[in-house]
């Protein structure tokens, strides 16, 4: 075959135009399929995180029916700005402490001490999506009387919150670090499994700080020996720390260390109410409804800590990113997308979407129970 005929036998290249008509097939097709596939994933994660929580729930509900007298368990809500996720903490009462806080004109009161139980895992939901608890109008307090739960300003004391695991955003160098971390819990209790509302106080749950500095201080003060027979540093387990101070004698601890080591005040402890309805959503989707974007670092509506990124961190206490108001994050996770303060039906001008799931705990089973939001 000659070279000429050879080269009439190749195949003729695309011309410019065959080559734009089959770009723009290309691009209608994406432009068909991505936002389907984008839906796709959304709703196969949306349904991930909720067998998770409810697998969770019902780790902990389980828990509790095998559990000895006045040992309840709960479920525990944490969020992690390291990891950028929302965890489930099965925890198990341990003892109580005579506790007390300097804004409290009641003085003394007697707190339950809860631990993470080695008999169940730790449960972690898939990165973005968040769980939060319903608390009703006047549980948030303010004043002398107060226990300081969840009173740091975010929160209107008068309305009902939809609330946040602030168990990361504190100073984990300070004595009264504590002070800044709150969460909520689904408590069940010990035998039957029932959901228990527990007592009218807060309990704390041991959460121990990444730096032991306020620690080290406290045990400072503590006879010689006691340093390390009451260092979290030293034990075997968490559990076994929390029994050892519990029932340290005075003469190692007295109550005053006690309360400095696993009381209200200390950084390794979180301030916890048991709820009765949890909300699961993504906290990207609710940063964009708001017009705003989650912190890189935390991984949500809350401005990174200093301890996670010390470089750029600019705080030591709970504080939402610019712009978002928590007023606004309760309408949205009521299903107010649209931001006319109601929830209008599909059939207005400008309907919402409501994009998080409510559920109640249902007394005797534990189960999750959706509720569905109506306009």
């Amino acid at each position: 075959m000659s070279r000429a005929e050879h080269s009439r036998s190749r195949p003729g290249a695309f011309t410019l135009t065959e080559m734009i008509v089959v770009i723009t097939i290309i691009a209608i097709l994406l432009a068909v399929t991505i936002p389907g596939f984008t839906a796709m994933l959304y709703s196969s994660e949306q349904s991930l995180s909720e067998n998770v929580l409810r697998t969770a729930i019902r780790s902990g509900r389980d828990l509790a029916v095998k559990s000895g007298a006045d040992r309840d368990v709960a479920v525990v809500f944490m969020y992690d700005p390291a990891s950028q996720r929302t965890q489930a903490v099965p925890c198990v009462k341990i003892g109580s402490l005579r506790d007390t806080n300097p804004t409290d004109a009641r003085g003394d009161i007697v707190r339950e001490v809860f631990v993470a139980s080695s008999e169940a895992p730790i449960v972690t939901l898939p990165k973005g999506w968040m769980v939060r608890g319903f608390v009703p109008p006047g549980f948030i307090l303010t004043g002398a009387a107060s226990d300081n739960w969840y009173n740091g300003g975010i929160y209107t004391p008068t309305a009902a919150n939809w609330v946040f695991p602030e168990t990361a955003f504190y100073d984990v160098r300070s004595a009264t670090g504590g002070r800044n971390r709150n969460s909520f819990m689904i408590r069940f209790e010990a035998g039957t499994g029932m959901v228990s509302m527990g007592d009218a106080d807060a309990v704390l749950v041991l959460a121990p700080s990444p730096d032991n500095t306020a620690r080290r201080n406290v045990l400072g003060g503590a006879p010689a020996a006691a340093e390390d027979a009451y260092d979290l540093d030293q034990v075997d387990s968490n559990e076994d720390y929390v029994k050892r101070v519990l029932a340290a004698p005075r003469s190692a601890l007295t109550l005053d260390l006690k309360r400095r080591l696993i009381g209200r005040d200390s950084p390794d402890m979180v301030l916890c109410r048991p709820v009765g309805q949890i909300a699961l959503y993504d906290e990207n989707r609710l940063a964009g409804t708001l017009g705003a974007r989650t912190d890189s670092v935390s991984g949500s509506l809350y401005v990174r800590p200093s301890y996670i990124d010390p470089q750029n961190g600019t705080t030591v206490a709970p504080e939402l990113v610019t712009g978002v108001t928590q007023s606004r994050i309760n309408r949205w996770i009521e299903g107010d997308t649209n931001g006319d303060d109601r929830v209008s039906s599909a059939s207005a001008a400008s309907p919402d979407r409501p994009e998080s799931r409510i559920f109640t705990i249902d007394r005797y089973t534990g189960a999750l129970q959706l509720v569905e939001v109506q306009p």
